[in-house]
């Protein structure tokens, strides 16, 4: 199962944190750090459910259902983001160009595929799949080399290498999307909930100090 960490950069807000560190004894310290944690990261979800999705094909709710419980410390604190990788033609959709002999291209939709198939007169053909993975553009699957992706039945495949195996082609999974095109949007957003939460435990616990 592929999987990601989200990790933020702390350098913004270190001199805060460290005087929390300097400043409180014992239990106190290690409960602000907690308590800053533990609410930074429980923004993590919502943040993702806003970032992924203008940039993927995915629901905001597959992407945020992605995001783990956090695993938090004393020395950090680790939001572990873990699904599946989502299935063409099921998670995502696709388009099918066909080239014939004659060098005319036509462009079929899934539900044609499945009802006509791509068969046909005119000699040999060329398939183009073409799935909708990330907003900026559909994503041309390999037709060639280590993964061959082919139509069998109505349904996109994938045979790896020499390997007479078939499987199901997929794209990528929801956990590669926040460190991948959505990592600025994502870092920038859990960052502003780490800084705003280290200034509350700091005005708060040295106020009681």
């Amino acid at each position: 199962m592929p999987f990601a960490e989200i990790r933020i950069d702390s350098s913004e807000v270190a001199e805060k944190l460290q005087k929390i560190q300097d400043e409180l004894e014992g239990q106190k310290k290690y409960a602000a750090l907690y308590q800053i944690m533990k609410k930074t990261a429980g923004t993590v979800r919502r943040i993702v459910r806003q970032t992924v999705p203008p940039k993927y094909h995915v629901s905001a709710g597959r992407a945020a259902g992605a995001v783990g419980a956090p695993q938090i410390s004393p020395e950090r604190t680790v939001i572990p983001v873990k699904d599946v990788r989502g299935k063409i033609g099921q998670d995502y959709s696709y388009t099918v160009s066909v080239t014939g002999s004659r060098g005319k291209t036509v462009s079929h939709t899934p539900g044609y595929v499945a009802r006509h198939g791509l068969s046909g007169k005119g000699g040999r053909k060329r398939y183009k799949i073409q799935a909708n993975i990330v907003k900026a553009g559909p994503s041309t699957l390999p037709d060639s080399g280590r993964r061959i992706h082919f139509f069998a039945k109505g349904h996109v495949m994938v045979r790896k290498g020499g390997s007479r195996q078939l499987g199901t082609a997929v794209g990528i999974a929801s956990s590669q999307m926040p460190p991948n095109r959505s990592e600025p949007e994502t870092a920038k957003k859990i960052g502003e909930q780490l800084a705003k939460y280290a200034q509350h435990e700091f005005d708060y616990r040295l106020s009681k100090a």
